[in-house]
């Protein structure tokens, strides 16, 4: 026998703002062939973009190896994704984009849903909405004249190569190595590494 649900209006406004909130962020697509579009979007199925110019417009999808990246602007600042070739994948990702310059960051989330806003005060700093806790971050990082980006380590997972890799991705920098190998610096300070790198190796 089939059973009516019935809401409350307590749970009918609360479901009424999740949904809303869910689309409600303003996102920029920038398109390989310079085109600039800005509206609202999501991440679908982790390689496409749901994108509308407004709560009224019809959505469409775009795949992000169309794409030079894509920003979703939220409090209280940008977040900033791409699609990339990987060193330990067979096809592009999409990737959180955390530091630029000589040495850009970036992490790998693994574990979200198949469609999940984008940006947002999530776990590990923001950026993909409703991860799960049992979501692993990849860091990956890419020197500016690379096409790939390396994988260095998960910050999920016990990585014991993480200072073999590390330092041999480094090795250009030996003060840089000689602080990794002394464990000045772990995987947890990715930013501080990579700050480092740019800030003072030649």
């Amino acid at each position: 026998m089939n059973k009516l649900l019935i809401y409350s209006p307590l749970i009918l406004t609360f479901l009424t703002v999740f949904i809303s909130n869910a689309q409600n962020k303003k996102a920029v697509l920038f398109f390989k062939d310079g085109t600039v579009k800005e509206g609202l979007g999501k991440i679908h199925n982790k390689s496409f973009v749901k994108f509308q110019l407004d709560k009224r417009s019809t959505p469409v999808l775009y795949h992000f190896a169309g794409l030079d990246s894509l920003k979703i602007y939220e409090e209280p600042e940008a977040v900033t994704y791409v699609y990339m070739k990987l060193s330990n994948k067979k096809e592009p990702k999409v990737l959180k984009q955390l530091q630029t310059g000589k040495v850009s960051l970036y992490y790998l989330i693994r574990g979200q849903n198949s469609s999940t806003r984008i940006g947002g005060n999530g776990p590990g700093e923001g950026g993909f909405q409703n991860v799960s806790s049992s979501a692993k971050k990849d860091i990956y990082v890419k020197k500016n004249d690379e096409d790939t980006a390396t994988y260095l380590s998960s910050l999920k997972l016990i990585s014991k190569n993480f200072k073999e890799t590390t330092t041999e991705y480094f090795k250009d920098c030996p003060n840089l190595v000689e602080k990794i190998s002394n464990h000045e610096f772990t995987k947890y300070d990715m930013r501080r590494i990579v700050d480092y790198y740019n800030s003072t190796c030649d």
